[in-house]
C-alpha cells in the first residue's frame, strides 16, 4: 500500500497553493465595456439629497443602488444591530428621483434564508452590488461567512424579474478554487457589450488583491482578471471611458503613504497596469466613481489620511490621471469621545446622464444624493 512521505505532502501543498493562486478561467475572450452616453448639461441644475434609511436597526452600512427599466432606483443595504451581527439582513427601497419619494423598506436576502437557499450554515451577511441586467432582470450579489471573519467570505447572487419585489434562491458563487472563500464585493458592476457584467471584487486571505470577476447573465462565472498584488489594493471602482480602456480606482488598506490607488486597463479588463497613488489622501476607506463625458471622471472619497470626517467630490478632465477637488457634500468637525464618519459612498449615472450617490452617514443612516450636469458645471 502506497504511503506518502513528507514530501508528497509538500508537493500537494505546493500545487495546491499554485492552483490557488494561479487559477483562471479563460473559456471567453475579453468583450468591449458597453458606454454610457454621454451626459446632457440641461436647462437647470439640480441638486437634491436626503435620509433614505431612518433608523430603523441600529447601524447601516455599505449602500448600493442601480436603475430600473421604469426608470425609479432600487437601493439596498446592510442593516442590522451592528457589523457582523447575526440579526444583519440586507434591506432595500425604491426611489422615485423625480418625486424623490420611498417605497417602505424591505429584506432582499437575510442570514436564515441564504442558509435555507445554500443548505449552508451563515453566521453573518456582508456587503451587496445590485444591478440590472441588460434583460432587465435586477441581480444582487451580498456577502455571507460562515465561518471565521470577512477573509473567509463567500458571495451569493440571485435574481429577480419584477423589479425586486420578489426575489429567487440564493446561490453560491464558485469564485476561488482555493476553498471558494475570500471573495468581497463593493464596486458598481460594468455591463460588457456582449451582456455580461464585470464585478469588481476583493479578496482578504494571504493578501488582499482587487480582481475583476465575469459573469454571465445567469450569474456563472465565466472569467476573473487580476488587478492588484500585494496586501494594500482593495475594493476597486471601474470606470469604463472607452469601449476598450477602463481605469480603476482602489482603496489603499496600508499604513504608510495612504493614497487612492490608480489602475488601467487597454485591452478590455484583461491586464491591468500595476496601482499607483493619486495625490488624493485615503484613509483605508472605501471610494465611488463615474464618467460624466468623453475623459472626464468624478470621485467622491473621504479627504484625510486618517478620518472619515468629510465626503468630497473630485474631478478628472484627463482619465484620472489627475484631479481636482470641486465640491464637499459633508463636512464636520472632529470632536473627542464623538464617532464622526461619512463613509463607502456608491454612485452610478442613470440613462438621463443624471446622478446619483449613496452613503453611509455616521453608520446609523443611508444618505442619498441627486444631481446633474448642469449642477456639475456650475460649481466647478
Amino acid at each position: 500500500m502506497f504511503k506518502p512521505h513528507k514530501q508528497h505532502y509538500f508537493a500537494i501543498a505546493t500545487i495546491t497553493i499554485f492552483i490557488a493562486l494561479g487559477f483562471q478561467w479563460r473559456p471567453d475572450p475579453a468583450s468591449n465595456f458597453s458606454i454610457a452616453a454621454q451626459a446632457p448639461v440641461g436647462d437647470a441644475p439640480v441638486y437634491h439629497e436626503q435620509f433614505i434609511s431612518f433608523s430603523e436597526t441600529t447601524a447601516v452600512h455599505a449602500p448600493t443602488l442601480t436603475e430600473r427599466d421604469d426608470g425609479k432606483l432600487i437601493a439596498a443595504w446592510y442593516a442590522g444591530t451592528r457589523e457582523g451581527a447575526k440579526d444583519v439582513e440586507i434591506a432595500s427601497t425604491v426611489i422615485d428621483s423625480s418625486t424623490h419619494t420611498l417605497s417602505p423598506p424591505r429584506a432582499v436576502a437575510t442570514r436564515l434564508q441564504t442558509e435555507k437557499d445554500s443548505w449552508r450554515y451563515i453566521r453573518k451577511l456582508g456587503n451587496p452590488v445590485i444591478h440590472q441586467l441588460a434583460d432587465g432582470r435586477l441581480m444582487l450579489v451580498y456577502v455571507s461567512v460562515s465561518f471565521g471573519g470577512w477573509a473567509a467570505s463567500n458571495l451569493n447572487i440571485r435574481f429577480s424579474a419584477d423589479g425586486g419585489l420578489s426575489w429567487g434562491t440564493s446561490k453560491r458563487l464558485v469564485t476561488s478554487p482555493f476553498l471558494n472563500i475570500s471573495t468581497l464585493v463593493k464596486g458598481a458592476p460594468v455591463n460588457l457589450a456582449n451582456g455580461d457584467v464585470g464585478i469588481p471584487v476583493y479578496h482578504e486571505f494571504m493578501g488582499k488583491f482587487s480582481e475583476l470577476l465575469i459573469l454571465d447573465q445567469h450569474g456563472k462565472v465565466k472569467n476573473k482578471h487580476r488587478i492588484s498584488w500585494g496586501r494594500d489594493a482593495i475594493q476597486p471602482v471601474i470606470v469604463p471611458v472607452t469601449p476598450t480602456r477602463a481605469i480603476t480606482m482602489l482603496r489603499d488598506s496600508g499604513e504608510k503613504d495612504k493614497r487612492v490607488g490608480f489602475s488601467q486597463s487597454d485591452d478590455n479588463g484583461l491586464h491591468w497596469s500595476p496601482p499607483e497613488p493619486l495625490e488624493l489622501p485615503n484613509p483605508n476607506a472605501a471610494v465611488a466613481a463615474t464618467n460624466t463625458s468623453g475623459s472626464e471622471v468624478i470621485m467622491v472619497f473621504n479627504n484625510h489620511e486618517d478620518e472619515r470626517n468629510d465626503l468630497t467630490l473630485a474631478i478628472s478632465k484627463d482619465q484620472g490621471n489627475s484631479w481636482r477637488i470641486i465640491h464637499e457634500f459633508e463636512r464636520e468637525a472632529l470632536q473627542a469621545g464623538k464617532k464622526t464618519e461619512f463613509s463607502y459612498p456608491y454612485m452610478i449615472r442613470d440613462r438621463s446622464g443624471e446622478f446619483h450617490l449613496l452613503y453611509t452617514w455616521h453608520k446609523k443612516r443611508i444618505k442619498y444624493i441627486h444631481f446633474n450636469q448642469a449642477w456639475l458645471e456650475q460649481i466647478q
